[in-house]
């Protein structure tokens, strides 16, 4: 679950905790694996009270594993701004996968995403200072976007690439689902994250 609720996003407000025989269920399932890395499916790491059982899942999973490095979290740059810089450290994250979906604070304010331009400049350089690299959401087809907005977050992410601040890209088309809030009118296709053109586009943001 999310505590916010972005107009584009579906995901439950209300957050699930896993119980103590859960996650360590999970984690010992990966014994006959070989891995470096995990991937939590926690939509913001940082709003669950138990998210600071990271630091002895890791211990734990080292002493079955020894070349486990940590975790790949995904959050909010507003949870990676509100969190100290040895959060990150302790809890042995190495990567922090953001929704930015578009550097544009119109835009962000838009779609209620709980973030502006400088949060996210700050979050992504806080994770550099901690030494953890950043996954970048992208969104593509956000109605309200432009050549200038498009140009303005691909200009943000080319100045985070060089400075070595990013791991990967995760850029995807908008699908608009019938419970979002983004109070459009949409068709079936809409939803259809495979699919490459939206009914609710104009001629300009379909070129």
């Amino acid at each position: 679950g999310c505590k916010h609720h972005c107009k584009f996003c579906t995901v439950p407000d209300q957050l699930e905790i896993k119980s103590d025989i859960h996650i360590i269920g999970q984690y010992e399932s990966f014994r006959p694996l070989k891995f470096k890395l995990i991937y939590l499916n926690d939509k913001t790491f940082g709003q669950a009270d138990n998210c600071h059982w990271l630091g002895l899942m890791y211990d734990r999973i080292r002493q079955y594993n020894p070349e486990f490095e940590g975790f790949i979290v995904q959050t909010t740059a507003a949870m990676v701004c509100k969190r100290p810089i040895d959060f990150w450290e302790k809890l042995h994250i190495r990567v922090v996968e953001i929704g930015i979906e578009t550097f544009n604070d119109n835009l962000l304010k838009r779609y209620r995403k709980p973030a502006s331009e400088h949060i996210i400049s700050e979050a992504i350089q806080k994770l550099a200072r901690a030494g953890v690299k950043c996954i970048a959401n992208i969104i593509l087809g956000l109605p309200g976007e432009t050549e200038a907005t498009y140009h303005h977050t691909a200009n943000f992410l080319y100045d985070c690439y060089n400075l070595e601040y990013l791991y990967s890209l995760n850029i995807y088309t908008l699908a608009a689902y019938a419970d979002s809030d983004l109070g459009i009118k949409t068709d079936e296709k809409d939803a259809d994250e495979l699919h490459d053109d939206r009914s609710f586009w104009t001629p300009e943001e379909r070129d």
